[in-house]
Protein backbone atom coordinates (compact mmCIF):
# COMPACT_ATOMS: atom_id res chain seq x y z
CA UNK A 1 0.00 0.00 0.00
CA UNK A 2 1.30 3.46 -0.70
CA UNK A 3 1.13 5.72 1.90
CA UNK A 4 0.52 9.66 1.53
CA UNK A 5 3.59 11.70 1.98
CA UNK A 6 4.21 14.56 4.28
CA UNK A 7 4.47 16.59 1.42
CA UNK A 8 1.47 15.15 -0.56
CA UNK A 9 -0.31 16.06 2.35
CA UNK A 10 0.32 19.59 2.74
CA UNK A 11 -0.73 20.08 -1.61
CA UNK A 12 -4.01 19.05 -0.69
CA UNK A 13 -3.99 21.18 2.65
CA UNK A 14 -2.92 23.98 0.42
CA UNK A 15 -5.39 23.03 -2.29
CA UNK A 16 -8.56 23.04 1.07
CA UNK A 17 -7.02 26.41 2.00
CA UNK A 18 -7.22 28.10 -1.36
CA UNK A 19 -10.92 27.06 -1.56
CA UNK A 20 -11.68 28.60 2.06
CA UNK A 21 -10.24 31.86 1.05
CA UNK A 22 -12.24 32.43 -2.13
CA UNK A 23 -14.87 31.29 -0.18
CA UNK A 24 -14.27 33.71 3.14
CA UNK A 25 -13.31 36.50 -0.07
CA UNK A 26 -9.99 36.84 2.04
CA UNK A 27 -8.00 37.98 -1.01
CA UNK A 28 -5.02 38.91 0.51
CA UNK A 29 -4.81 35.58 1.85
CA UNK A 30 -5.78 33.97 -1.79
CA UNK A 31 -3.14 35.94 -3.34
CA UNK A 32 -0.08 34.29 -1.70
CA UNK A 33 -0.95 31.03 -2.72
CA UNK A 34 -0.04 32.14 -6.21
CA UNK A 35 3.44 32.48 -7.93
CA UNK A 36 4.18 35.92 -10.01
CA UNK A 37 2.77 34.69 -12.75
CA UNK A 38 0.16 32.27 -13.28
CA UNK A 39 -0.93 30.16 -16.73
CA UNK A 40 -4.33 30.44 -16.16
CA UNK A 41 -6.89 28.28 -17.62
CA UNK A 42 -10.60 29.12 -16.69
CA UNK A 43 -12.93 29.65 -19.53
CA UNK A 44 -14.33 33.26 -18.01
CA UNK A 45 -11.01 34.49 -17.25
CA UNK A 46 -8.84 33.64 -19.62
CA UNK A 47 -11.38 32.52 -22.74
CA UNK A 48 -10.39 29.35 -24.40
CA UNK A 49 -6.89 28.98 -24.45
CA UNK A 50 -4.84 29.64 -21.38
CA UNK A 51 -2.89 32.54 -20.64
CA UNK A 52 -0.77 34.29 -18.43
CA UNK A 53 -1.65 36.54 -15.58
CA UNK A 54 -0.34 38.51 -13.01
CA UNK A 55 -1.05 36.57 -9.90
CA UNK A 56 -2.13 40.25 -8.64
CA UNK A 57 -4.60 40.43 -11.90
CA UNK A 58 -6.18 36.83 -11.22
CA UNK A 59 -6.78 37.45 -7.58
CA UNK A 60 -8.82 40.64 -8.94
CA UNK A 61 -10.46 38.30 -11.19
CA UNK A 62 -11.80 36.25 -8.68
CA UNK A 63 -12.80 39.03 -6.60
CA UNK A 64 -15.17 40.67 -9.54
CA UNK A 65 -16.97 37.27 -10.04
CA UNK A 66 -17.23 36.70 -5.48
CA UNK A 67 -18.79 40.19 -4.49
CA UNK A 68 -20.08 40.29 -1.27
CA UNK A 69 -23.98 39.85 -2.14
CA UNK A 70 -22.71 36.19 -3.66
CA UNK A 71 -21.98 33.41 -1.51
CA UNK A 72 -19.99 30.67 -2.86
CA UNK A 73 -18.90 27.24 -1.64
CA UNK A 74 -15.96 25.16 -2.76
CA UNK A 75 -15.47 21.47 -2.39
CA UNK A 76 -13.16 18.87 -4.43
CA UNK A 77 -13.09 15.33 -3.76
CA UNK A 78 -10.14 12.18 -5.26
CA UNK A 79 -7.48 14.74 -4.69
CA UNK A 80 -4.39 13.44 -6.41
CA UNK A 81 -0.76 14.45 -6.03
CA UNK A 82 2.73 13.68 -7.90
CA UNK A 83 5.58 15.35 -6.51
CA UNK A 84 8.87 15.65 -8.45
CA UNK A 85 11.54 17.49 -7.43
CA UNK A 86 10.62 21.25 -6.82
CA UNK A 87 7.44 20.83 -8.56
CA UNK A 88 4.45 19.28 -8.12
CA UNK A 89 0.64 18.59 -9.98
CA UNK A 90 -2.84 18.68 -8.04
CA UNK A 91 -5.72 17.24 -9.81
CA UNK A 92 -9.30 16.87 -8.36
CA UNK A 93 -12.94 16.54 -8.81
CA UNK A 94 -14.29 19.67 -8.52
CA UNK A 95 -17.99 20.95 -7.47
CA UNK A 96 -18.72 24.53 -6.67
CA UNK A 97 -22.36 26.70 -5.98
CA UNK A 98 -22.84 30.34 -6.15
CA UNK A 99 -25.79 31.60 -4.49
CA UNK A 100 -27.18 35.46 -4.91
CA UNK A 101 -30.65 36.59 -3.53
CA UNK A 102 -30.29 39.06 -6.58
CA UNK A 103 -31.53 36.64 -9.03
CA UNK A 104 -34.57 33.91 -9.13
CA UNK A 105 -33.83 31.23 -9.26
CA UNK A 106 -30.93 32.04 -6.74
CA UNK A 107 -28.76 29.23 -7.45
CA UNK A 108 -25.63 28.09 -9.88
CA UNK A 109 -23.87 25.15 -9.57
CA UNK A 110 -20.74 23.56 -11.50
CA UNK A 111 -19.22 20.45 -11.40
CA UNK A 112 -15.74 19.59 -13.16
CA UNK A 113 -11.60 19.71 -12.54
CA UNK A 114 -9.09 21.40 -11.60
CA UNK A 115 -5.66 21.17 -11.69
CA UNK A 116 -2.78 23.43 -10.35
CA UNK A 117 0.73 23.38 -10.88
CA UNK A 118 3.30 24.30 -8.03
CA UNK A 119 6.86 25.42 -7.38
CA UNK A 120 8.68 25.06 -4.69
CA UNK A 121 9.68 28.85 -3.98
CA UNK A 122 12.03 29.11 -0.92
CA UNK A 123 10.64 26.04 0.88
CA UNK A 124 6.96 27.02 0.19
CA UNK A 125 4.40 25.49 -2.74
CA UNK A 126 3.24 28.47 -4.80
CA UNK A 127 0.60 27.68 -7.57
CA UNK A 128 1.87 28.86 -11.37
CA UNK A 129 -0.52 26.98 -12.95
CA UNK A 130 -4.57 27.12 -12.50
CA UNK A 131 -6.70 24.53 -14.64
CA UNK A 132 -10.23 24.16 -14.20
CA UNK A 133 -12.52 21.89 -16.89
CA UNK A 134 -15.72 22.51 -16.89
CA UNK A 135 -17.75 19.25 -17.24
CA UNK A 136 -21.65 20.10 -16.29
CA UNK A 137 -23.39 23.01 -14.55
CA UNK A 138 -26.92 23.55 -13.63
CA UNK A 139 -29.34 26.32 -12.26
CA UNK A 140 -29.21 29.88 -13.18
CA UNK A 141 -25.80 31.18 -15.23
CA UNK A 142 -26.77 34.64 -14.53
CA UNK A 143 -25.54 34.22 -10.89
CA UNK A 144 -21.90 32.85 -12.25
CA UNK A 145 -21.24 35.27 -14.41
CA UNK A 146 -22.65 38.57 -12.17
CA UNK A 147 -19.05 40.43 -11.55
CA UNK A 148 -17.83 43.50 -10.79
CA UNK A 149 -17.14 46.08 -13.61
Amino acid sequence: MNMITAEEALIVRLATELDDAVDRKDWPRLRGFFAETVMVEVGVVAGESAKPLAADAFVAEIAAFNLPEKLACHSFTNPLVTIAGARAEFAANRYGWNLCERFDPPLYELWGRIAYAYVRHDRRWLIDRFRLEKLRDAGNPAVSMLRAD
